[in-house]
């Protein structure tokens, strides 16, 4: 028979074909959402703008919030924030004591589809201590310092490059350190969850993991004490 049962079931070239027409349906009303919101996002927030916040004195620094940061150790301080004209005033700086603290201060979360709108350049003799809260994505430049505390919480991402004679790390959540390009000498690594760091010690090396989290360990260093626990793993390179 022509017209039996069998003859009227789509091939399975045909079902495909209907489900990646589906696909491609949903990808653009999903395409055509983020576009209309990101237009209405640039007019209620209006151009990027710069500004120059007069801040000294401050040898350590808290990030708290989405924020692209880039930190350059050098002879002077200087503070720039490059954002929308309508969020500038929800960029919070202080200088608390020793210690910069940086802050969006809206009450708002960022939306998937939003990019993060706040990059801040700062410029400092010293960085003693960086203590990240948060979407922090980072960059930090030609540091020397005797002795450096990175504490991250959250889904942070840090690049950090230059010397050191003791670097404490300690991650906790999905963040991720990328020290290897740190110089340190002695280096106490503490990563708890599902985050990642790497560093770099010559002489000792102290690395604590558990959790899902992962240290790779680079510069050879003679003294290693180390301890994973869960499906946490340390290398040494």
């Amino acid at each position: 028979m022509k017209n039996s049962i069998y003859s009227r079931r789509p091939s399975v070239g045909r079902k495909a074909l209907v489900g990646l027409m589906a696909a491609g349906v949903a990808a653009t009303v999903l395409n055509t959402v983020a576009g209309t919101a990101s237009i209405a996002h640039d007019r209620e927030y209006g151009d990027y703008v710069s500004e120059d916040r007069d801040l000294s004195g401050f040898t350590r620094l808290q990030v708290r919030g989405a924020i692209e940061l880039e930190l350059t150790a050098g002879q002077d301080f200087s503070v720039t924030i490059r954002t929308r004209e309508g969020r500038m005033e929800d960029v919070t700086t202080e200088v608390d004591g020793d210690t910069l603290v940086l802050d969006m201060d809206d009450g708002r979360r960022r939306s998937w589809w939003e990019d993060t709108d706040v990059e801040v350049t700062i410029t400092m003799p010293t960085l003693a201590e960086l203590e990240v809260l948060g979407a922090v994505d980072g960059e930090i430049f030609a540091v020397d310092s005797d002795d450096i505390e990175i504490d991250v919480r959250g889904a942070a991402d840090v690049e950090i490059e230059g010397k050191c004679g003791t670097l404490t790390v300690d991650v906790r959540g999905a963040g991720d350190i990328d020290a290897d390009d740190l110089k340190c000498e002695n280096v106490e690594v503490d990563v708890k969850g599902a985050g990642s760091a790497s560093v770099y010690a010559s002489e000792s090396i102290d690395a604590r993991v558990s959790g899902v989290a992962s240290i790779s360990v680079y510069g050879d260093p003679k003294d290693v004490r180390k301890h994973a626990g869960g499906l946490s793993s340390i290398s040494i390179k």
